[in-house]
Parts: C-alpha cells; sequence; structure tokens
C-alpha cells in the first residue's frame, strides 16, 4: 500500500508538532514554576471572630429599636 502526501504535509506536521512541545513546555512552567515569593517572611496566623449575621425583620412589620 502506497500512501502519497501532498507537498507541504512535513510543513504542516511540523508546525503542528512546534506548536504541540511550545503548549507542553508552557504547561510544565506554569505548573513547576513559584506562584508566591519564597523569600517573604512567614506571616503568623490570626485568629477570627465569627459571628451569625443578624436577621432582618420581615418587609412589613415595624422595627424595634430596644427601647
Amino acid at each position: 500500500m502506497v500512501v502519497r502526501a501532498a507537498p507541504g504535509t512535513a510543513r504542516e506536521l511540523l508546525v503542528v508538532l512546534a506548536l504541540a512541545a511550545t503548549g507542553l513546555l508552557l504547561a510544565l512552567i506554569a505548573v513547576f514554576a513559584p506562584w508566591y515569593d519564597g523569600t517573604a517572611e512567614p506571616r503568623r496566623p490570626t485568629v477570627l471572630e465569627m459571628r451569625a449575621p443578624v436577621p432582618e425583620p420581615p418587609v412589613g412589620e415595624p422595627v424595634s429599636t430596644g427601647s
């Protein structure tokens, strides 16, 4: 079985392979590059105060002022 290709097929395949290699290289850079500044001092953990939100009164009812 003989397969004949168009004259520009080899060039097109090389372009596709070059783009694939470039994409793979960019993906590897994104995965292994540091996403933060490693020289910064580590921050100490802080305590956060957590509170439940105050429910709003239903529409149409008067709002009490607490007095």
